[in-house]
């Protein structure tokens, strides 16, 4: 470093040298503490979006929505937090979760603006909606659109806000607010985190809500498949219960019962078996049982003649109006003397089964349809690590168009030799229940030889107490990890500048000339008149900025031009 001469001859040499050995190593001292500092921060937030990614989406929704606000605010020293969701119905914003305020304060949001007339869009979130992108508040009570709620601000004692959009795709789903005590200025990496924390934040609280709707769905009808079994094993149990008391059973009992000679010929029928055909026990007496029950003439042969048949058998009764309704047909043969004297019915009207087995299906269609569009990559593969099924976003992560080209392949074809070491070390320790660390990030090749990284969560598949197969939830953070490099590399921007222009002598000059920079471009004749420099002082600092890639030149003419460098961030 060449320094220009600014001290007078008569000043003792041996007493600058002794200053500029202290000052030199006082400002080491401090570049080198403040990096430790910087770097313990930039881990604290890379900590915090590991920790936003790894949250349960199967725990309680409001502690979901707890957490993402906790592990946001403490990482950034923030006073407090808030979050806010559309309904997807009526695609109004709602303030459904709060952090560091009291438990009436989403309340005492929505009462401030319904006494105002307005709703909550005629604030900063409303910007974030319409937009999709962050709006920053460095002052409450100088922003117009946050001016309904200076009270309520004044009151819980914040005086500024981060409002970030928590997107589903292009659509914005919800908001990550984030509150501080005091007025501030945001920088670009605190916007930048909390930017990253939302995306992380929408992914699992949209995963929260597939979840949450699946177990409710599946719980719902597991319920109603056990009333149903109760119910059917209670009716059996009353059925059989008493020989002696058959008659009255069987003239009582809810379901269809009926007999019929060898020949098909009805010899009888219980009320239930009245009511559901519609007529009167005279009309069915004595006709052929086929003119009530729709079944396969080799069926009807085999039943009359007591030859073995599939049971239950699954017909159709016609009614005398000819109205039709599905039955469950279950027969026993009543011999006397070793030949078949009659055949004994019972038909269970099982129409509103078939309903439900159709609206299963209609119902397993659409879990399909959330499996294959989850907005994460979903997978199972068997215990030797061939893929058993995936859906459409895991298939996108690995480039491919069709489930035939990853159905059946092993997971090796789709790792570098590093990870695929790494993946079958991990499936030992995860079925022989040793320590895993979950999730874990593999490097992946797509079917176009690119490689991504991907973050995958994993849970083991069992029936009953046996493994069967591993179930891996993956998203590709390859954008992510991207982000947080440039924001290393704004850091180390930063740092630059900051030993240029507050760690080196002459720090005062190369900062007035940057600044005349960012307002145009300059020669160094020029730069000396306006900022009233030495012409060789100005040049020496700009050789300096130039060999840093602080600034740019061009020659133009005779001399030569100095304009800002757009690597550089003011």
């Amino acid at each position: 470093m060449i320094f220009p001469k600014l001290y007078p001859k008569k000043i003792d040499r041996s007493y600058v040298k002794l200053a500029k050995v202290k000052y030199y190593s006082d400002k080491k001292s401090i570049i080198s503490n403040r990096g430790i500092v910087m770097c313990r921060y930039e881990n604290s937030k890379l900590k915090a979006l590991s920790d936003i990614a790894s949250i349960d989406i199967s725990s309680d929704f409001n502690e979901i929505l707890q957490n993402i606000l906790k592990i946001t605010c403490e990482t950034m020293n923030a006073h407090s937090g808030t979050i806010m969701l559309v309904d997807e119905e009526n695609n109004k914003i709602t303030m459904v979760a709060s952090y560091g305020l009291a438990p009436d304060y989403p309340r005492r949001v929505h009462e401030t603006a319904k006494n105002a007339g307005i709703s909550l869009t005629a604030g900063p979130s409303g910007v974030v909606l319409e937009t999709g992108k962050y709006y920053a508040v460095p002052n409450v009570f100088k922003e117009p659109r946050c001016s309904p709620w200076d009270d309520i601000s004044k009151e819980f004692g914040f005086s500024s806000q981060l409002f970030t959009p928590m997107k589903n795709r292009l659509k914005v789903i919800g908001l990550l607010n984030v509150y501080w005590a005091e007025p501030r200025r945001f920088t670009d990496e605190e916007i930048n985190f909390v930017t990253i924390a939302a995306s992380q934040a929408s992914s699992v609280v949209q995963n929260a809500k597939i979840c949450r709707q699946l177990n409710n769905n599946v719980l719902e009808l597991n319920q109603y498949r056990e009333n149903l079994e109760n119910k059917l094993k209670e009716t059996h149990k009353v059925l059989y219960e008493s020989e002696s008391r058959y008659r009255d059973m069987f003239e009582n009992a809810g379901d269809f019962m009926y007999t019929h000679n060898s020949e098909g010929y009805i010899l009888s029928v219980n009320n239930a078996g009245l009511e559901e055909l519609g007529c009167s026990r005279e009309e069915i007496i004595g006709t052929h049982i086929s003119n009530w029950i729709d079944m396969d003439y080799l069926v009807q042969m085999k039943l009359i003649s007591g030859l073995p048949v599939k049971r239950p058998l699954i017909c159709k009764l016609i009614c005398k109006n000819g109205e039709q309704t599905w039955a469950e047909i279950r027969t026993r043969i009543i011999k006397e003397g070793g030949l078949i004297k009659e055949i004994h019915g019972i038909a269970r009207d099982i129409t509103e089964k078939i309903k439900l087995e159709q609206e299963l299906k209609k119902s397993e269609s659409t879990y399909r349809e959330l499996f294959d569009n989850a907005n994460d990559g979903i997978a199972t593969y068997d215990l030797e690590g061939y893929f058993l099924t995936m859906n459409n976003f895991g298939l996108n992560i690995l480039g491919c168009t069709t489930k035939d080209e990853v159905i059946g392949s092993h997971v090796s074809e789709w790792l570098t030799p590093k990870d695929l070491e790494t993946t079958n070390d991990f499936i030992k320790k995860f079925i022989m229940g040793g320590p895993v660390k979950q999730p874990i990030v593999l490097e992946i090749i797509r079917k176009n030889g690119e490689h991504r990284l991907v973050e995958i969560n994993n849970r083991l598949i069992k029936d009953g107490n046996k493994i069967i197969a591993i179930h891996g939830i993956g998203r590709d953070i390859t954008e992510n990890l991207r982000l947080k490099q440039e924001l290393k590399e704004s850091n180390k921007q930063r740092k630059l500048l900051c030993y240029l222009i507050k760690g080196t002598r002459g720090g005062k000059n190369r900062a007035l000339i940057l600044r005349q920079l960012g307002e145009g471009s300059y020669n160094a004749n020029q730069l000396a008149g306006v900022l009233n420099l030495d012409y060789k002082t100005v040049r020496h600092h700009l050789n300096i900025l130039i060999k840093n890639g602080i600034i740019n030149s061009e020659k133009n003419n005779n001399s030569v031009i100095y304009f800002s460098s757009n690597n550089i961030l003011y």
